[in-house]
């Protein structure tokens, strides 16, 4: 999400109109969820995407009617029945998808900005767009943002602070002849990955890559910098000893320990143990991973504890090289981020 609101604010920084086309809700099994988005070109380009195939097809070309007579409208799509298979469609479910055209103006592009920062900084904002007409022609009334460092607007209503308040997924909301769409954008989950050698650079490309909030930190110079790390958010050249000076790990947090001994993997472990970090992975071998745990029960870790980690990190792929072992690494986070079991 972080990268497509990057790249939907430059375009529209460039002056280029588009048109969103947003999954507004969906019910069964579909191709993406609700809150999904891609963003049509004039050109037929694309940024993001809300499933590919015929959906996604279809909902292009309804698009580029829009760059012709700007507007909104509410697309409904039955992915079941006789319908579905007419049309290639065989998930089984159905979706309601958005459109609308953005001019191509300093004002949206702050807009998409201020979302892409919020997003990348770990606050998770709700966008409020309020809406008017009927669905074949809807029109945009006014947009705002709602959450931590935007302030509410004296005229944002009690039900609609408590509807931007407890938002799980986008939905339509109807307040006294007024039509909005409440759209929760969850904040970028931090990966922190301690140790900058060859597993922790290729595990970085990906975690960059799938959304992660993403920080590097080795005690060495030559291993955590940004020329080595573009792709991080942050890297730092920190003693291990004090390795997490100004790094809150919270549930939502993923720590990675890839440091270059054993040493410093237990130093590492024994701090994030005490965060309350959700995720926390260690690369290494089951016989290293034994004589480390022993050494943690005598600094008075119990077996609780010890179940947190995930050693070895990853799924089990057959995994040799440092790219095999980040794409094991990067799928285990994708399935604990998704809310089911590491394995």
């Amino acid at each position: 999400m972080r990268d497509f609101l990057d790249r939907t604010a430059a375009l529209l920084e460039q002056g280029e109109d588009l048109v969103l086309a947003t999954i507004a809700g969906h019910a069964g099994s579909t191709p993406r969820t609700s809150g999904s988005k891609m963003a049509v070109r004039r050109n037929g380009g694309i940024v993001g995407t809300i499933g590919g195939g015929r959906l996604e097809a279809e909902a292009m070309d309804r698009a580029r009617e829009l760059f012709e007579r700007p507007g909104a409208r509410l697309l409904r799509f039955d992915l079941t029945g006789k319908e579905a298979a007419d049309a290639g469609m065989i998930c089984g479910g159905a979706v309601r998808v958005l459109l609308e055209h953005l001019p191509g103006s300093g004002e949206n592009a702050a807009l998409f900005r201020d979302l892409a920062r919020a997003v990348a900084e770990g606050r998770g904002v709700v966008l409020l767009t309020q809406y008017s007409g009927p669905e074949h022609a809807l029109a945009v009334e006014r947009r705002r943002i709602a959450g931590p460092a935007f302030h509410a607007e004296p005229d944002t209503d009690a039900a609609l602070s408590q509807a931007a308040q407890g938002a799980r997924e986008p939905r339509f909301l109807d307040l006294g002849g007024r039509r909005f769409l409440v759209e929760p954008l969850a904040a970028a989950r931090l990966a922190a990955l301690f140790g900058g050698g060859h597993v922790g650079l290729a595990t970085a490309r990906l975690t960059a890559m799938l959304g992660f909030s993403t920080v590097v930190r080795d005690d060495r110079p030559q291993f955590a910098n940004a020329a080595r790390f573009p792709m991080a958010d942050a890297v730092a050249v920190v003693d291990f000893d004090a390795c997490l000076d100004g790094l809150d790990l919270g549930l939502e947090s993923f720590a990675l320990v890839f440091t270059r001994g054993h040493v410093h993997d237990r130093t590492v472990l024994a701090q994030v143990l005490r965060t309350k970090a959700g995720y926390i992975g260690m690369i290494g071998s089951r016989r290293k991973r034994d004589a480390l745990y022993a050494q943690l029960r005598q600094e008075g870790f119990g077996d609780a504890d010890l179940a947190r980690v995930c050693c070895p990190v990853g799924l089990d792929i057959g995994a040799e090289t440092p790219e095999e072992i980040a794409v094991s690494i990067a799928a285990q986070m994708i399935r604990v981020r998704a809310g089911l079991s590491p394995e």
